[in-house]
């Protein structure tokens, strides 16, 4: 069971003519109680940026920053199928995920008018990934034997970066 708690809080300013700026906060708080295993909470304050100028009639330059948290999914805290034990035939132990975070930035330059794009330069850092990987892989791995029964852990991190070009 997953009881989620979600709030926002936005505003935009007009600095000038040109110069927009954003800003939210989102409060979120996800209280798991898995069928097996402990009882436990995860929860964030995340801000989102932005900021936006424009140049001219036509050309516009905007940035924006956002912290992302979201909590593991039923089906990641809560694995009870019949099939989830290993070779000795006792259940995979119980693991509490910490959430899945990201930090994403974009700066983008826009064009409207008769031919419309936009450039997009952008920088992910996403943390504490989940995915399902036997308990005891390295151990295994390390001894040539087969790991044992998968479970919902947090695996890592993924970067990326990259161009997106709209027209």
């Amino acid at each position: 069971t997953l009881i989620s708690y979600l709030a926002y809080l936005n505003d935009r300013w007009n600095v000038t003519p040109r110069l927009e700026l954003a800003g939210t906060a989102r409060l979120n708080e996800t209280h798991i109680i898995p069928s097996h295993g402990s009882i436990y909470d995860v929860g964030a304050l995340d801000p989102h940026l932005a900021a936006a100028y424009r140049l001219g009639k036509s050309l516009s330059l905007r940035a924006t920053y956002d912290h992302i948290t979201v909590a593991p999914l039923p089906l990641e805290v809560d694995r009870t199928d019949s099939t989830n034990v290993g070779p000795n035939g006792n259940p995979a132990p119980f693991t509490a995920l910490a959430p899945e975070t990201a930090d994403n930035l974009t700066y983008s330059i826009e064009g409207a008018g008769r031919t419309q794009f936009r450039a997009t330069y952008y920088v992910d850092n996403e943390r504490n990934l989940i995915d399902v990987l036997p308990v005891n892989f390295r151990s295994a791995s390390a001894a040539g034997q087969p790991p044992g029964v998968g479970i919902p852990t947090n695996v890592g991190n993924l970067r990326a970066r990259g161009l997106e070009v709209w027209l």
